[in-house]
């Protein structure tokens, strides 16, 4: 049997028109195989690991494909087919180039990459980066297994489209789950879904600069254990300068590595040319020999776009009230906070604010909603705020998971049903249950009350606590304020480190005593417009060109996200790079 043969067989893909030479990778659901085509050529291979792969696996590879085949541009992989094989499986061929440059950083022992390999490595990736960027697409996993490098010249090319995107800007998830994007130790902070600001072009340029600081150390800036850890290093931890971790880089090159890795957004890198310029800098000190060169970062940089910074404008006082009550909550209590005002003036917007300090407090965010028209249904919006809760602890490691169904088990107890019948989800997590005796209404309330505080206490500790965010409480069931109105006396056995957040508009009624009380003890945070001075003040800042055509007397704070009715894609602003000068 030939080696070319063994190869085939030993990997279980079979590929009509080519045959497996060897395995080049495996990464979560993704096995890469370089192969041979019946014509001779060299190809890359690239499949679902499993026999029977899921239905969103299948997705990203024919968008992948179609992605590539739209793009055909230099410095990236081509497409050649999207063939059917195995048990409804798909592979994705394309030329192959090079190796992967984690492989090749596997092959020298994650040894640090030379300055003059390194330079021109990252100028050209840079410079295709850019490319990608002009055509609007961000690939939103820009990782050394995403590139792809010939060993001998150290030209790359970008592959695995599998998640990019083709919006101007595209809001992640709040949710910590499986279906986090990207890889854990080069995802942007916006890529976690907890930082309330939307992932665009600038996403890349901190994956690109912790892949840059892997290149130049042989590490990464962050270490972390599971997703919610990575989300806090992420977001929250300070990124180490490279000439810190390694004395023979550039302190000015660490410099431009830690801008890339800025946490917000506005502070990277506005544009590659920008980018650039600096390393072009770094490099001509380096070859010169002036380790001690020093120099203004991004003087050359400036954005194509007209990007409003990602703030949630004259809320700060609401926000820090709101974190507050929850660094209260997270000591051991119990805490209840109402945002009341009509629809529009950011109440929801409030959450997001708070994502940061829940990950900084390892803490976990579930979300559910009241539906108008589903007020006869009895703890809807609790069962979905769960459901979030229950994805964010399937994307866990399996031990953690094992800690999650243990203390659950003992928890709940004989009332488990009770739970995974409203939750099914949390079956998953739990395992079996076994069925509930039937009880008259009264008890049988009571009963699930009592069980449902059993699961509050499950998940709010002081090593992880829980904020319970439930919208549009004007729309809520009877049943569901009942509890919400025992909570407290629920929990007040025991510290417990919750906090229910609940947002609705002014309209709220409360007619029933229990209800009534509840709201009169809950910490009202209003939520009314912006004044004109608070947005003047913070307007300020962002238009230097453009004039407003007349005063506003009060302006809704999502307005603030495009003041001027102006869609991206359009042309009412346009950039020329040479000169570095904007029109409009």
């Amino acid at each position: 049997m030939t080696g070319v043969a063994r190869a085939t067989t030993e990997s279980g893909v079979s590929i009509p028109g080519y045959t497996i030479v060897e395995l080049l990778g495996e990464s979560g659901a993704w096995a890469t195989y370089r192969g041979v085509a019946d014509d001779g050529g060299h190809v890359t291979i690239r499949t679902a690991r499993a026999q029977y792969p899921r239905v969103r696996d299948l997705a990203e590879l024919r968008r992948e494909f179609d992605v590539l085949q739209r793009l055909s541009m230099p410095g990236i992989v081509t497409a050649r087919a999207l063939l059917p094989h195995g048990s409804g499986n798909l592979a994705l061929v394309t030329d192959s180039f090079g190796k992967p440059l984690a492989q090749l950083l596997s092959d020298r022992a994650r040894e640090p990459l030379p300055l003059t390999l390194f330079f021109p490595l990252v100028i050209r990736l840079t410079r295709i980066l850019g490319a990608l960027h002009e055509r609007h697409v961000v690939h939103k996993d820009v990782t050394p297994r995403s590139i792809h490098v010939d060993p001998v010249s150290w030209e790359p090319r970008l592959a695995n489209f599998g998640l990019c995107s083709e919006l101007t800007l595209e809001r992640q998830s709040a949710k910590l789950s499986t279906k986090l994007e990207g890889s854990l130790p080069y995802i942007s902070p916006e890529q976690t879904g907890r930082t309330s600001r939307d992932v665009d072009w600038r996403s890349d340029y901190y994956s690109l600069g912790v892949t840059c600081f892997e290149l130049l150390t042989g590490t990464l800036p962050f270490e972390a254990k599971d997703a919610l850890e990575w989300a806090h290093r992420h977001i929250s931890q300070p990124p180490p300068l490279a000439s810190h971790r390694r004395a023979e880089v550039p302190d000015m090159l660490a410099r431009v590595l830690g801008k890339l890795m800025a946490k917000s957004a506005e502070q990277r890198y506005q544009s590659t040319f920008g980018l650039i310029a600096d390393l072009e800098r770094c490099r001509a000190a380096a070859e010169a020999g002036d380790h001690a060169a020093s120099f203004a970062l991004g003087t050359d940089d400036v954005s194509r776009h007209f990007q409003i910074p990602q703030r949630l404008y004259g809320r700060e006082r609401e926000v820090d009230h709101l974190v507050g009550l929850f660094d209260h909550a997270a000591r051991g209590a119990t805490t209840f906070a109402l945002v009341s005002g009509y629809s529009g003036v950011g109440k929801s917007a409030l959450v997001a604010e708070m994502g940061r300090a829940i990950v900084q407090r390892h803490g976990y965010l579930a979300e559910g909603k009241f539906d108008q028209f589903q007020q006869a249904t009895a703890y809807g919006a609790i069962a979905a705020a769960f459901r979030t809760l229950v994805d964010q602890l399937l994307g866990e490691p399996a031990a953690h998971l094992a800690s999650w169904r243990a203390a659950l088990q003992q928890g709940l107890g004989v009332n488990a049903g009770l739970v995974t019948a409203l939750v099914p989800e949390l079956g998953m997590v739990i395992g079996e249950t076994s069925p509930v005796p039937e009880l008259p209404p009264a008890e049988a309330q009571t009963r699930f009350q009592l069980t449902f505080a059993s699961l509050v206490k499950v998940f709010a500790t002081a090593e992880h606590p829980l904020v319970l965010f439930m919208d549009d409480l004007q729309w809520s069931d009877v049943p569901t304020l009942n509890l919400l109105a025992r909570l407290d006396d629920l929990l007040e056995q025991e510290p417990d480190a919750i906090m229910v957040f609940c947002g609705g508009n002014d309209a709220i009624s409360y007619s029933q005593p229990d209800t009534r009380r509840y709201y009169e003890r809950v910490m009202k945070v209003p939520g009314g417009l912006v004044t004109p001075d608070q947005f003047r003040s913070h307007f300020r800042e962002l238009l230097t060109r453009i004039q407003l055509a007349q005063a506003v007397e009060s302006i809704k704070p999502l307005w603030l996200e495009d003041p001027l009715g102006v869609e991206y894609s359009d042309s009412w602003k346009r950039f020329t790079a040479t000169s570095s000068t904007a029109s409009c």
